[in-house]
């Protein structure tokens, strides 16, 4: 997800960044684009029923959020496109892996789907509303949304083992549903486009300087 979930999303692009940086080779990128080669291998899984094969592809896609950010700090291979196409990765992986717990875990979360519809709407907001205004998609990497990418992957590890645990499923969505708000007033606060901006606070105070 954005958030991100893991080290992906504390990839700092805000400092003024060199050519040598913006060279997209590099391996967090490579890491990205595998995550995001592995969203439609585990849409057919979920399309063939094969249940325990998408398991597997989403916990490779989410750990893998996490490695290519520690990555990228670890070794300053921060990106404006690496941003982005993190960000791009995670919605592909957020987008099938809801996917896959509709069709092989609904009748668990029936009780409380109101609660991850909300999360939905908002969700889809928080990319629409950016783009709009900036003619890209967000990469704004806010800190909530971070803590949010780490709720759901403990969602997913959870769901596919152990079972349904509503608290941690509630607590997701409520964190998730406040990340995505405050991912749409940084779009809103912002004169212009930026990547990993960690959080409205942080924009603000850049506009108080």
């Amino acid at each position: 997800m954005r958030t991100k979930p893991g080290g992906s999303a504390a990839r700092d692009a805000d400092q003024p960044v060199s050519h040598r940086e913006e060279n997209w080779l590099n391996a967090p990128n490579a890491i990205s684009l595998a995550r995001l080669c592995v969203a439609p291998v585990a849409l057919l899984c979920v399309i063939r029923g094969r249940e325990q094969a998408f398991q597997i592809l989403i916990v490779f896609a989410l750990l893998s959020d996490f490695v290519d950010g520690f990555l990228a700090r670890t070794l300053g291979l921060t990106t404006r496109i690496g941003a982005r196409l993190d960000s791009i990765a995670d919605d592909a992986t957020f987008v099938v892996g809801l996917i896959g717990v509709y069709a092989f875990k609904f009748e668990l979360l029936r009780p409380d789907l109101g609660w991850l519809y909300v999360f939905i709407v908002f969700y889809i907001l928080c990319d629409l509303i950016p783009y709009l205004k900036f003619g890209k998609m967000p990469a704004f990497h806010v800190y909530s949304f971070k803590a949010t990418g780490y709720l759901v992957a403990l969602n997913f590890l959870l769901l596919f083992t152990v079972g349904y645990v509503r608290f941690v499923f509630v607590t997701t969505m409520i964190v998730g549903t406040l990340a995505a708000i405050e991912t749409i007033a940084v779009a809103l606060a912002l004169k212009e486009f930026r990547t990993d901006v960690r959080g409205l606070y942080w924009v603000l105070a850049d506009r108080r300087r």
